[in-house]
C-alpha cells in the first residue's frame, strides 16, 4: 500500500483538483468501452481481451486513486503530469489494437495534451506534447487493422491518406495545445491583474475609512479630554501645599494637551488635504492625487474652466489619477499639465501632458495591458531609484476608471518624436505623452452640478 500511495499521493505545491480528471477518466473509459461495442455490433473483428485489459488499466487506476486520496487531494504540476501521460499511453495503446490512423476515433489523441495546455505550466505542457507526438509516430508505424466479421475484409484508408491522417493529428496537437496555452496564461494573468486592482482599490478605502475614524475620534474625544484637563488643573491648584500630588496632576495635565494637540493635527490635516470630504472640487482631487507623487523639480499646471466643479471624492478614482500623474512626472522633464473641460454638459474631458519624450510605438500598443511595463527601458532606466515596474499600474489605473464608466485614451501630443522642439513657454501646448480620460459627467459630477443648466456649469 505504500508503494502504490507514493505514486497516487499528492506531491507539494498542489495544482489540480484529482477528482476533475478522474471524473474526465471515467467519461473517457464509457466512451471507450462505447466505441467498442458499436465496433462489434457493426461487424468488425475486434481483439476483445487486448482491449478490455487496455480499458481495465484505466479503470483500475481510478479505483486505486479513489481510495488511496482523499476527497479534496489536489495533484502537483509533477503528478497531474503523470497522469495525462499515463491517459495518452493507454489512448495510444487501444488505438494500436483498433486500427491506429484507420480508426476515426483517432481524434481524441489531442486531449491529453490540451488538457495539459489548460491546467499546467508551460513546462510541463511541452513535455506532454513532446510525448503525444512520439506515441503518433509510434502509432503510424505499428497497429493492427481493422477487419472484418469474416476475417479477410480491412478497413483500411489509402496510405496517402493515412499519412495526411497522422500529420494533421501531430499538427492538431501543438496547434491546439499552444493556443490553449496562450488563453489559459492570458487569463491568469488577467485573473491575477484584477486581484491587483481590487486589493489597490481595498487600500485606498481602507485609507479613506482610517481618515473618516481619526476625524470622528479627534470630534468625540475633545469634551472629555477638556473635561480632564479641566479636573487636573483644579487638583493642581488645590494640592500646592503637597508638591508631589499636584506634580502628579500637573504631569496628567500635560499628557492631557499632549493628547488634544495630536488630535487637532489630524483635524487639521484633513481639512487641508479636503481627501475625505464626499464632494471637492476637480482642482482639489487633482491637487490631492499629484501631492505625494510630485518631486521639487517638477511643476502640476491645472487648466480648464471645468477645473473648478465640484466632483464626488472617490478611493478608486484617486488611485487611478495618482497613478498617471506619477508616470507622468517620472517621464517629465519639468512639468505636467492637466487640461479639464465640459464638452456640451455631457462629458468631463481631462487631458494629461508631460514635455517628456513621450510614448514609443511598442509601448502604445501595448499600454493597458497587464504586466506590459516598457517605458523605464526605453528612457534609458528607471526615473526612481529602486522602482521596478511590473506593469501593473497603467492597467489597474485604466481599469479601475473604466469601472467607474470613464474611456481611457494614450497618444502622443508629437507626432513626430524625433523632431524635438526647444523646451515650451508658459502656456504653449507640451508635447510628450498623453492620457485622455473622458467621463459622463452624471458619473463624475456632485448632483448639485445638474439643479442649474450643464452647459452653464
Amino acid at each position: 500500500m505504500l508503494g502504490l500511495r507514493s505514486v497516487f499521493a499528492p506531491e507539494p505545491e498542489p495544482l489540480v483538483l484529482a477528482r476533475h480528471l478522474l471524473l474526465w477518466r471515467w467519461l473517457a473509459a464509457a466512451g471507450q468501452v462505447g466505441a467498442l461495442t458499436v465496433g462489434w455490433l457493426l461487424g468488425f473483428q475486434i481483439p476483445v481481451l487486448h482491449c478490455v485489459m487496455a480499458v481495465l488499466a484505466l479503470v483500475w487506476f481510478n479505483l486505486i486513486a479513489m481510495v488511496v486520496l482523499p476527497p479534496n487531494a489536489r495533484l502537483s504540476e509533477r503528478g497531474a503530469l503523470g497522469w495525462l501521460l499515463f491517459d495518452a499511453a493507454q489512448l495510444a495503446l487501444l488505438l494500436g489494437f483498433t486500427g491506429g490512423f484507420d480508426n476515426p476515433f483517432c481524434l481524441l489523441f489531442v486531449a491529453p495534451s490540451v488538457v495539459a495546455a489548460a491546467v499546467l505550466t508551460q513546462r510541463a505542457t511541452l513535455v506532454a506534447g513532446m510525448v503525444s507526438l512520439a506515441l503518433s509516430v509510434a502509432l503510424y508505424l505499428w497497429a493492427w487493422p481493422l477487419r472484418r466479421a469474416d476475417g479477410l475484409t480491412i478497413l483500411q484508408i489509402p496510405e496517402l491518406h493515412r499519412a495526411g491522417v497522422a500529420a494533421a493529428l501531430a499538427i492538431g496537437v501543438v496547434f491546439v495545445a499552444v493556443h490553449v496555452r496562450r488563453l489559459t496564461g492570458e487569463e491568469q494573468r488577467m485573473s491575477s491583474a484584477l486581484a491587483a486592482t481590487e486589493a489597490a482599490l481595498a487600500r485606498e478605502q481602507k485609507l479613506a475609512a482610517i481618515g473618516t475614524l481619526a476625524a470622528a475620534a479627534g470630534h468625540e474625544l475633545g469634551s472629555p479630554l477638556a473635561a480632564i484637563a479641566m479636573a487636573a488643573k483644579e487638583m493642581e491648584r488645590d494640592l500646592k501645599a503637597q508638591p508631589d500630588q499636584a506634580e502628579e496632576a500637573a504631569f496628567i495635565r500635560a499628557q492631557v494637551e499632549r493628547c488634544r494637540g495630536i488630535l487637532a493635527k489630524l483635524a487639521t490635516a484633513r481639512a487641508d488635504a479636503e481627501g475625505h470630504f464626499d464632494v471637492i472640487s476637480l482642482r482639489a482631487l487633482l491637487e490631492e492625487a499629484a501631492g505625494p507623487v510630485t518631486p521639487r523639480d517638477r511643476r502640476l499646471e491645472i487648466m480648464g474652466g471645468a477645473a473648478s466643479l465640484p466632483v464626488e471624492r472617490r478611493p478608486a478614482i484617486l488611485h487611478a489619477l495618482r497613478n498617471f500623474l506619477q508616470n507622468a512626472m517620472d517621464f517629465s522633464e519639468s512639468r505636467v499639465r492637466v487640461e479639464a473641460a465640459l464638452d456640451g454638459g455631457k462629458v468631463l474631458r481631462l487631458r494629461i501632458c508631460d514635455d517628456g519624450p513621450g510614448f514609443s510605438p511598442e509601448a502604445l500598443a501595448r499600454l493597458g495591458e497587464p504586466y506590459a511595463s516598457t517605458r523605464a527601458r526605453e528612457a534609458g532606466g528607471s526615473p526612481r531609484e529602486g522602482y521596478e515596474g511590473m506593469g501593473l499600474g497603467v492597467f489597474i489605473a485604466k481599469t479601475l476608471l473604466e469601472r467607474g464608466g470613464a474611456r481611457v485614451r494614450f497618444a502622443n501630443a508629437r507626432p513626430n518624436r524625433s523632431a524635438r522642439p526647444a523646451r515650451p513657454e508658459e502656456g504653449e501646448p507640451l508635447e510628450g505623452a498623453v492620457v485622455e480620460i473622458l467621463w459622463p459627467a452624471d458619473r463624475l459630477l456632485a448632483q448639485s452640478v445638474f439643479a442649474e443648466d450643464p452647459a452653464a456649469a
